[in-house]
């Protein structure tokens, strides 16, 4: 009986223990929740402040470095491509010069080649004062050479 004399006393003495406790935990949490309380009070104000000092403050100079990085990140402007004015060039040239040589090929298949030959062979000598030296034979000579 000893043993659970013992037991039984120390159950006793554990419910008078928690009855006497009882009252402290309750008001141990009523105090903790008035201590959070308070704290949210005094700590709201403070929030407030900091939100209004980096809105006021930090947030234009936040706002001025991502506007810089953004102009130093955009690209320029492209340069015009002038390989397309070059090509158009080119090609007009390249049809001019086709365009021509048809012509004088034509003109040299109809016979009228050496006509024209001749011809600007006599304007150039009258230009450069042999105007009546050559004889015909001497013309048609230098003509044939010229064509050849």
């Amino acid at each position: 009986m000893n043993s659970n004399h013992r037991t039984e006393s120390a159950l006793a003495r554990t419910r008078q223990a928690a009855a006497s406790l009882k009252p402290v935990a309750l008001g141990g949490s009523a105090m903790a929740r008035r201590g959070v309380r308070s704290t949210r009070a005094w700590v709201a104000p403070q929030v407030e402040h900091t939100g209004h000092v980096v809105q006021d403050r930090i947030a234009p100079k936040i706002s001025s470095l991502l506007y810089s990085a953004a102009q130093r990140l955009e690209p320029g402007t492209p340069r015009p491509r002038r390989w397309r004015k070059v090509a158009g060039a080119s090609m007009v040239t390249a049809a001019a010069g086709a365009l021509a040589g048809a012509v004088l090929s034509r003109r040299r298949q109809n016979g009228t080649a050496l006509e024209d030959e001749a011809d600007s062979y006599h304007e150039t000598a009258a230009r450069n004062g042999q105007v009546g030296t050559q004889t015909a034979a001497e013309a048609d000579k230098d003509s044939q050479s010229v064509s050849s």
